[in-house]
Formats: structure tokens, sequence, C-alpha cells
């Protein structure tokens, strides 16, 4: 005959074994960390039938979700039900950045519960763009390029252009990695900064100072020419300036 603490210790097992029937998943977005402001989908599919969430900012009591319902701005509701299977969600329709690092956690049981945890994790402000190059296109214009880190590129909106001259200050903004500015004058000295923007508008620092002075090869003059045979002919010219 089992003794009464064999058959209490069978039954904390059972307990244990029954309240971690819980998987929590980030289903979108797709990418971490997450951008501020992005929508935040968490999946969680219990297996006891029942399901209860943890939330930052609410107390440690555990929120049992049979419905709809909003929990310190995290949409809960069930989306499926199969005999004990039960799939629920949880949305923030924005996130914010004070939730960086906070956990959302769900379980099959309320009591003696093994919580399964997803930890909020928001992308830092943005950092300094790198590998900035200007190529001439014509007589008037140039393209910049740049580069940006990649596994948080996703989180910034726009980069704005600085550009300066001797006279004129001027301003301009590019939704990707590069800019076509025109109209420049040869032989004008130009100053560029380039600063990313992220989805909340926070500023990353500026790119370092690139001076450009916009020179074009001027027009060739005394152009002349000598036939050297039916086929061929020889031309030289001088150049308008020494570069």
């Amino acid at each position: 005959m089992a003794t009464p603490c064999v058959l209490w210790c069978l039954v904390l097992v059972d307990l244990i074994l029954l309240s971690s029937g819980a998987e929590l998943v980030q289903t979108s977005p797709s990418y971490t960390p997450l951008c501020p402001g992005d929508r935040l989908v968490l999946t969680c599919t219990t297996t006891t039938g029942s399901t209860f969430w943890r939330i930052p900012g609410q107390s440690n009591e555990a929120e049992p979700v049979s419905g709809p319902k909003v929990v310190e701005g995290l949409m809960l509701n069930v989306t499926s039900i199969n005999g004990s299977t039960i799939t629920t969600t949880g949305i923030y329709q924005s996130i914010n950045v004070s939730l960086n690092g906070s956990e959302v956690a769900c379980a099959g049981a309320s009591i003696i519960a093994v919580y399964a945890t997803v930890t909020i994790t928001i992308a830092d402000p943005p950092v300094a763009v790198t590998d900035i190059n200007i190529n001439p296109i014509d007589d008037s214009s140039i393209l910049i390029t740049w580069l940006y880190q990649q596994n948080i590129i996703q989180c910034i909106v726009n980069y704005t252009v600085m550009i300066n001259d001797s006279n004129v200050s001027s301003q301009y903004s590019s939704i990707g990695n590069n800019i076509t500015l025109t109209s420049l004058i040869v032989g004008t000295n130009y100053s560029f900064i380039i600063i990313p923007i992220d989805t909340i508008g926070r500023e990353g620092p500026p790119s370092s100072l690139i001076q450009y002075i916009w020179n074009v090869p001027a027009p060739v003059v005394n152009i002349s020419w000598y036939q050297v045979s039916s086929d061929s002919v020889t031309i030289w010219w001088n150049n308008t300036e020494v570069c």
C-alpha cells in the first residue's frame, strides 16, 4: 500500500506535467529585436483544456483566457479549441519601448504551473551609417550611397541628408540607403551628413562629415587632326585647365 507521502508526490508530479503543457511563440513579426511601434503577436498553445497568461504590468496572478479581453494593453483571445488543445493569442497593437526586457508567459494551469515565456526585445536607438560613397553621375549631379546595420535595418524609416556649401544649407530625406543630389555647381566645396531615423522618430548619431569638391573636366580646345592613311587619323587638343 502506498504511503500518503508517495501518493502526494505522484499527484504533485502529475500536476507539474499537466501544467507544463504549453508553448508560447512570437508569430509576428518574423524578426527580433522588434521595432518600436511594431504589432506584436504571441501565440500560446496548451494541451490541458485551459489557458492562463502572465502579462507585464499585471500582478503575479495568472489571467485565465476563455474569450476576448484586454489586460495591460495586451489583447487576449481564443483562436481555436480542439479537444483539450487550446490556442490563444496575445496582441500588442503597437509595442512600446517601455516593455523592452519584459516577459510574457502562458501555461495550461494556474497552480504549480510551469510557464512558457517570451522575452520582449526592442531595438536600441539608431546607430550611425557606414561606408559612405559618392559617385558622379553627370556635370551637375552625384549619387551618395551608404550602409546600415543589417539586423535592425527594418527599424529605420528614413534618412536625413544634410548638404552644405559656402552659402546654402539644405536638407533632404531618403527612404533607402542612397540619394541623388542635383544642380551642383562646379568648383564648389560641399559637405554632407547622413542621419538615420527610426519608427518612432529617434535620430541616430550623424555620420562623419564628408567633404567633397565638385569638379568636372573642362572641355578641350584647339582640336586638330592629321590624316595618317586612308582609314586612320591622328587627333590632338589642348586642355583649358590643368588638374
